[in-house]
């Protein structure tokens, strides 16, 4: 078998955040890109240079290489020698089982034009057992002894290219030769690689990081739930419990978002499940963070109707779309929006108005809200709701966008980004913190 030379032969299947943000990683290091997209709006978007996310470096990376090392098509090269694929897979809640119809169609499309030498690595977040039931069989048709390995994806947007050429690389195969072979195509990125003994293991070990994340945030969840049963303001339990103190790091509390947290979890379970363990506390964790939207619109409501507010003469704006404010982000899914901008319609506001920093007005108009200025949504609405925690919130002078207001506005700020000017703000407006940051 040939080694794996310095004339690199990569071809990247799927170019969304993954695919495209993997492409840029071994792009800054000199390598040729054969990016393959499916969707012909965002092809033919890449092939102007031009980007659709947020993510530092990428926009740039892109334009200048797109066309000489960056090639995008839709279609793979023939005998290609190296293939990536990172095509999306969701988890369909009313099926209660994982999508996979986009990664079979890859493998399907990798296998018409393989050779035995081709090296396929699975990089897509799938259940246990995927890797060896579905896409091996499938390369197996066309090559007796097809080269593959799993090697999940495991960065944080808004650092994602920089993780990539700093976290080790996770590698799961039973053949030496497969994991010296990948091992040497993430060395272009002058990372380590960790062996581990199969497929399954290297599925697992991605579900587990991203379900032990969402179970600690969940923890925080709990507890400012019961802080404010009690009238006590979480931060401050949370703050001081953290404090100079080495155990544990509980984690303050908060929406819990984007696309592997509200996803990754629902595959492990039903993981388990396959082989008839029914998991219990990822499964309370999940479902504690995701019913945290209504207990925020169950609280805005009880709070409206105590001051004595009708919703039909309310306008609300919603500024916050990303799923979180720090790193940057213009990533929506598993955004608390999704959840709020529908109960917030259905209570019957009159109108529903929409800002954040990074995210285009042109996705916040199809969520369903106007899109307006943070300033002009102030001076307009009578509800405001911070959903994420930008920076720029405590940066701005937001008691300012207050005075001169003929009407004392509602503010909810459920990330405590203003919790430093509380204080100040409880003088300009009906101000209410996140759920258990204080009553």
């Amino acid at each position: 078998m040939q080694p794996y030379g310095n004339a690199a032969d990569i071809s990247v299947m799927g170019l969304g955040y993954v695919g495209l943000t993997l492409s840029v990683a071994f792009l800054t290091v000199g390598e040729r890109i054969h990016g393959v997209e499916a969707q012909e709006p965002r092809r033919k978007q890449l092939l102007k240079g031009e980007v659709d996310l947020y993510e530092p470096s990428v926009k740039e990376v892109v334009a200048e290489k797109v066309g000489s090392l960056f090639a995008v098509t839709a279609t793979l090269p023939d005998r290609p020698q190296v293939v990536f694929i990172c095509v999306g897979t969701p988890y369909d809640k009313a099926l209660d089982r994982p999508s996979l119809e986009h990664l079979e169609a890859a493998v399907q499309s990798i296998a018409e034009v393989m050779d035995e030498q081709t090296l396929v690595i699975v990089r897509s977040t799938v259940p246990i057992g995927t890797t060896r039931e579905v896409v091996l069989p499938i390369l197996t048709a066309k090559v007796k002894r097809p080269r593959l390995v799993f090697a999940p994806e495991r960065t944080i947007q808004g650092k994602a290219v920089e993780e990539l050429k700093r976290l080790p690389q996770i590698i799961g195969t039973e053949n030496e030769e497969d994991f010296k072979f990948a091992a040497a195509v993430f060395a272009k990125l002058s990372i380590h690689s960790i062996r581990v003994s199969s497929f399954e293991a290297a599925e697992m070990i991605k579900l587990t990081c991203n379900s032990h994340t969402d179970v600690i945030y969940s923890f925080g969840n709990e507890v400012a739930a019961i802080a404010e049963s009690y009238g006590l303001d979480a931060m401050e339990i949370v703050g001081a419990a953290n404090l100079n103190y080495p155990r544990p790091d509980i984690a303050r509390p908060g929406f819990v978002g984007g696309s592997c947290l509200t996803k990754d979890p629902f595959h492990l379970m039903y993981s388990s499940r396959n082989k008839g363990y029914e998991p219990q506390l990822i499964s309370a964790a999940r479902q504690l963070n995701e019913s945290l939207s209504g207990r925020i619109v169950s609280r805005l409501d009880k709070n409206r109707d105590e001051l004595g507010w009708e919703w039909s003469s309310l306008d609300v704006l919603v500024s916050g779309f990303a799923y979180k404010g720090v790193p940057q982000t213009d990533d929506v899914r598993g955004s608390a929006v999704l959840d709020i901008l529908p109960m917030l319609k259905q209570l019957g506001c009159r109108g529903l108005y929409g800002h954040d920093f990074i995210v285009s007005e042109g996705m916040i108009a199809s969520l369903g809200a106007t899109p307006i200025s943070l300033e002009d949504g102030i001076k307009k609405c009578q509800i405001i709701l911070i959903l994420n925690n930008h920076p720029q919130y405590a940066e701005m002078d937001f008691h300012l966008l207050l005075d001169n207001q003929e009407d004392k506005k509602m503010v909810y700020d459920l990330w405590g980004v203003l919790r430093e000017k509380s204080s100040v703000l409880q003088t300009k407006c009906n101000f209410y913190q996140g759920v258990g940051f204080g009553v």
